[in-house]
């Protein structure tokens, strides 16, 4: 239900701002079949690329999201704040890849 509620209110604040699915991928770097699977409820919007696809249509994380949903973040510090250390995360275990120190696939 929370998917399908995120999906349409995406495809509606897309519509709205008048851009297309292809220009809406282009903006957040996406292919556009991400943001038709997406919209057809074929694939669920991952933390990160939710709060890019709501700086794209120039709107709130939470105008996306159910009001008073569990497991949604509902105060936008909080989200931004969660993001930076998502971000950190993936940031910092690029570079130890880079630099070998993450074992290969099935050793540590």
């Amino acid at each position: 239900m929370t998917n399908d509620y995120i999906r349409k209110a995406i495809r509606a604040r897309r519509i709205l701002a008048r851009m297309t699915q292809e220009e809406l991928a282009r903006v957040i770097s996406v292919s556009f079949y991400t943001i038709k699977n997406i919209e057809a409820g074929r694939t669920e919007v991952p933390f990160d690329l939710l709060y890019r696809i709501a700086e794209a249509l120039e709107c709130e994380v939470s105008e996306l999201c159910p009001p008073d949903s569990e497991g949604f973040v509902k105060d936008q510090k909080v989200f931004r704040t969660r993001l930076k250390e998502h971000d950190l995360t993936i940031k910092v275990s690029v570079r130890r890849s880079k630099k070998g120190k993450i074992g290969k696939k099935g050793t540590e």
